[in-house]
């Protein structure tokens, strides 16, 4: 994650406040009942409309309803940097939930994706070359730390070219009934950050954007729908092993969980992201 976009974190912030009141967990077993085929999510009235929150964009919205409490500048599409993670966590629910991948399948670290790992300009967790990580623990990682490399060796997981992916989020965007988006990348970073794990056939300058409000229909459907990675985004820290037994641990940039910095009194925070 990159620290280039502070404007957009206070734009999810207000949407991510209201999912404290989420449902309980749902069961494996009743998961893969669901049909992949959902209606689109839907945003009810318009709300207030103000400009008093200090944020390029905002919007405040209840859970149960998808109705809009606030809005400001909310259909401007904005750079979401590693909130794009959101949108590949809900490709990679997909993708389980239809049998194409599952949380145990592992794969292995190559020497690039190693030294990736290592670059601290970004966020990140130290991938050692040669050794396998599972599909969980690499979701562990881009929820909770919000590490670009763990997320990329996410991807790769798959068994699908970065383009191919890229197609699936999208897929996944349309299911929801978000149609304007512009996803290059499943990490967030733009198009020259990503290095040689960047398309060759975009400008440098290209990166991930979203309407506040599109941000909002993505965060009510992974409520409904898997509520259950908030039991993951809840986490302040969490263990992150490799083969060799050596284990690091993950750290959250959700400064406004319980007893964090920002922890609001009188409202628990449970993540997102």
């Amino acid at each position: 994650m990159s620290s280039r976009y502070p404007h957009i974190f206070l734009v999810i912030l207000l949407v991510s406040i209201l999912s404290g009141c989420h449902t309980s967990p749902t069961s494996p077993a009743k998961e893969a009942q669901h049909q992949v085929k959902e209606p689109p999510v839907q945003l009810v009235g318009t709300g207030k409309v103000g400009t008093i929150i200090p944020a390029t964009s905002a919007l405040a919205i209840q859970q149960k309803n998808g109705q809009i409490i606030y809005q400001q500048n909310a259909n401007q599409q904005l750079p979401i940097a590693s909130l794009t993670k959101l949108v590949t966590y809900v490709t990679i629910r997909r993708l389980i939930k239809t049998k194409k991948l599952s949380w145990q399948h592992t794969v292995k670290i190559n020497a690039a994706l190693s030294n990736f790992s290592q670059n601290r300009n970004y966020s990140n967790v130290f991938l050692k070359s040669g050794d396998s990580y599972t599909v969980r623990q690499l979701v562990n990682a881009a929820l909770i730390q919000s590490a670009d490399g763990a997320t990329i060796a996410l991807i790769q997981a798959t068994g699908l070219t970065s383009i191919a992916f890229v197609g699936q989020m999208k897929k996944s965007l349309s299911i929801i009934g978000i149609h304007d988006a512009k996803i290059y990348n499943g990490i967030g970073l733009n198009n020259e950050d990503m290095g040689i794990f960047g398309d060759a056939n975009l400008p440098n300058d290209a990166e991930n954007t979203m309407s506040a409000k599109d941000l909002g229909r993505l965060v009510l459907y992974l409520l409904k729908t898997y509520p259950d990675m908030l039991e993951t985004t809840a986490q302040k820290s969490a263990p992150f092993a490799d083969v060799s037994g050596h284990t690091q641990l993950l750290s959250t940039f959700n400064k406004m969980l319980p007893n964090m910095p920002y922890a609001m009194p009188k409202i628990t925070i449970d993540g997102l992201k």
